[in-house]
């Protein structure tokens, strides 16, 4: 198993998925992240790998930015 630890602050947008939801959270309510921009970073990850991996049968974006 493989633990990969992150120094608060040290995340860049694109390393966001490293993140566990509870830090995520955290970083949002302390106005570090917005809303937006986790969802931005996700949506980046899952259009670089679902190419490969094929794991979604559809992604819906703009409905994802827009609730956040």
């Amino acid at each position: 198993m493989v633990v990969r630890t992150v120094a608060p602050g040290a995340v860049g947008n694109m390393d966001l998925h490293y993140l566990s939801l509870t830090e995520l959270s955290e970083r949002i309510v302390a106005r570090d992240l917005s809303p937006v921009e986790v969802t931005e970073a996700i949506l980046a990850r899952i259009g670089e790998l679902d190419p490969t991996l094929k794991s979604y049968v559809q992604v819906t974006s703009e409905s994802a930015l827009i609730a956040a």
